[in-house]
């Protein structure tokens, strides 16, 4: 396995832990606002850079998505150094 690879794995685990760490302090605070700010952030994110990284290498706009909105940018980034 590549050393690269690992480290986006762990990065990408590493979100995972910043999205349950938004929906905790939603219901321990019962305010939305955190998984609110991550999710309009990604979809930011999507809009800008990603939908377009994801058609260069096939990918369907609603995968695209999903994965950027769960993983952010370490879903996009390798993808795009990958094509350029």
């Amino acid at each position: 396995m590549d050393l690269n690879n690992v480290n986006w794995n762990v990065a990408r685990k590493g979100v995972l832990v910043i999205w349950a760490g938004a929906f905790a302090h939603t219901v321990l605070k019962k305010n939305p606002i955190m998984p609110a700010i991550l999710l309009s952030m990604h979809l930011a994110e999507y809009l800008i850079v990603a939908r377009k990284a994801g058609k260069a290498v096939w990918y369907d706009d609603l995968r695209c998505f999903l994965n950027t909105a769960l993983y952010g940018f370490t879903f996009w980034l390798p993808m795009k150094l990958e094509i350029e």
